[in-house]
């Protein structure tokens, strides 16, 4: 392995649950060449240590997607995370459907209520049937899409579960609303479930709604820092001022910066005087004088002088850049409890899964649990 290793970020997508997390980490890190990886949840995204002689991003990615996942986004230089608004209305959109349908199934599964509502319990059976299925097959379509996709990886997740559960309820509902006789001979009353298919669905929703925000808010402090810098600089080049993206700027270029605009890069000054105010580096709002040899740093602001300085760090070599990467890399980290969660989060489903097997097996047997 070489002494120089690469840093990349990836932006996954169809993570959901801690088991998700730790299923993501361990693909990664199966990589060869790869180092270290981590992942969070909060952000989706992870943070792959790797030497570059041995694998590549087209490798990595490649993990990822054996593994279930997408990968949204790559990169070995800091960008911005992508504002997750159309994740929030999507689950907004399906947790108020939801939350619209399963509110009357509820009510009407309150104890008495079947009884006072006049219908026959045929009917409304019917009824609570008609209000779960768009619920289970609306609402619900991304965890049983979540549940197929990690069942073709030979895995299990939370929606693994909640995909069992709630069909489980929903399906026996079914049978008994259209086939009451055939429960009542194994000697059973033909009670239904359907509250419980559609209230897990709608409470699961309203989590991953209030997640969405939460990465949102989370990812919010990265997309200001970026707004800090300029999009473009001004270069002096034989003679004349061009305009090019920042993108553009290279080391030892001469930069124009007139008053009242931001600093594109860091740098040396070599003409102009001026005042800039480095409130992002330092918090206070003060202007700090810059004359030839002082130095100069990307997005702060040039007060009142012209200046021309010396391009001498750009890109990921900026201490803009470095601020993005530090904050990235304190949310991607993880806290020794956190890393321990994700660890039992790996074994926790499969394990819920065993005992439901064994409780189906003993259950089928004739015994009954005692009380």
């Amino acid at each position: 392995m070489s002494e120089t290793l690469a840093e990349l970020t990836l932006t996954l997508g169809g993570l959901h649950c801690a088991a998700c997390v730790a299923r993501a980490e361990r693909a990664i890190s199966a990589a060869p060449g790869v180092a270290q990886a981590q992942v969070n949840l909060a952000t989706r995204r992870a943070r792959v240590r790797f030497d570059p002689e041995v694998t590549d991003i087209a490798a990595l990615t490649q993990m990822v997607m054996a593994a279930g996942y997408q990968v949204e986004a790559a990169s070995l230089t800091p960008r911005p995370p992508q504002s997750p608004e159309a994740e929030v209305k999507e689950f907004r959109r399906r947790f108020l459907v939801s939350l619209a349908f399963s509110l009357p199934v509820w009510l009407a599964m309150i104890p008495g209520d079947m009884e006072l509502s006049g219908l026959s319990h045929r009917a409304m059976c019917l009824a609570l049937l008609i209000l779960t299925t768009p619920v289970m097959f609306y609402s619900g379509a991304a965890f049983f899409r979540g549940a197929l996709n990690a069942a073709r990886q030979g895995a299990t997740t939370m929606d693994t579960l909640v995909a069992m559960g709630t069909s489980a309820a929903y399906l026996y509902s079914a049978w008994v609303t259209f086939f009451p006789a055939s429960v009542a001979q194994a000697g059973h009353a033909a009670d239904v479930y359907f509250d419980t298919a559609a209230m897990i669905i709608t409470f699961i929703l309203l989590g991953r709604w209030l997640e969405a925000l939460s990465r949102g808010r989370a990812s919010e402090a990265i997309r200001r820092l970026f707004a800090l810098a300029p999009l473009t600089a001004r270069l002096r080049r034989d003679g004349q001022e061009v305009e090019v993206p920042l993108e553009d700027v290279a080391v030892h270029d001469l930069v124009v910066v007139r008053p009242g605009e931001k600093i594109p890069v860091d740098g040396v000054v070599v003409e102009g005087t001026s005042s800039v105010d480095e409130a992002m580096l330092t918090g206070e709002s003060l202007p700090v004088a810059k004359s030839p040899g002082s130095d100069v740093w990307g997005a702060t602001l040039n007060q009142r002088g012209h200046l021309v300085f010396r391009a001498a760090r750009v890109g990921q070599d900026m201490v803009l850049s470095q601020i993005i990467r530090l904050v990235e890399a304190a949310q991607t980290s993880k806290a020794p409890i956190q890393r321990l969660a994700d660890r039992v989060a790996g074994v926790f489903v499969p394990v819920v899964l065993g005992l439901a097997g064994v409780t189906f097996l003993a259950c089928g047997s004739g015994g009954r649990p005692r009380r």
